[in-house]
């Protein structure tokens, strides 16, 4: 083989290799995602752990945050995505002197939406309440549910 061969194999080898790597790598970016195994329920912990007054429990479930409260009527489970441009909202603690006006309330640390017990918006920019998961209770145990309510 020449060396001019050898050039001309190259100069045409070069782009065919490009584009099918190319044409690969869209094909694998376009295909679908393999479905990942969502779990029906969560159990969070016993049900004297969810006093009124105590902070929300912060848990990872189907790949999502979700904070499990007692709002001092009943247990409830909140998506920690904010509705106005998705970031995780955060439950100040009490020794957090930046968000006094958070106290006992989620907030979001985007934009300062924020949220009460209730998961209901009460400072702009959000003008949606939180996301909402049933929760059950079973012999004296705590249970989210892959089910949202609102």
């Amino acid at each position: 083989m020449t060396r001019r061969t050898f050039q001309h194999f190259g100069l045409l080898l070069f782009p065919v290799t490009y584009g099918a790597g190319l044409l690969g790598a869209s094909l694998r970016f376009l295909a679908p995602l393999p479905a990942g195994r969502r779990e029906k329920e969560l159990e969070v912990g016993e049900r004297s752990e969810f006093g009124p007054d105590q902070d929300p429990v912060r848990v990872e479930f189907n790949g999502s945050v979700v904070y499990v409260l007692n709002d001092g009527v009943k247990l409830r489970a909140f998506d920690a995505k904010c509705p106005h441009f998705g970031c995780n909202v955060n439950w100040p603690q009490a020794t957090d002197p930046d968000f006094d006006d958070y106290k006992g309330t989620f907030r979001c640390p985007c934009h300062n939406a924020g949220f009460d017990r209730q998961g209901r918006w009460f400072r702009m920019p959000a003008n949606e309440n939180l996301t909402e998961f049933a929760v059950i209770e079973a012999g004296g145990k705590v249970i989210v549910l892959d089910k949202k309510i609102s």
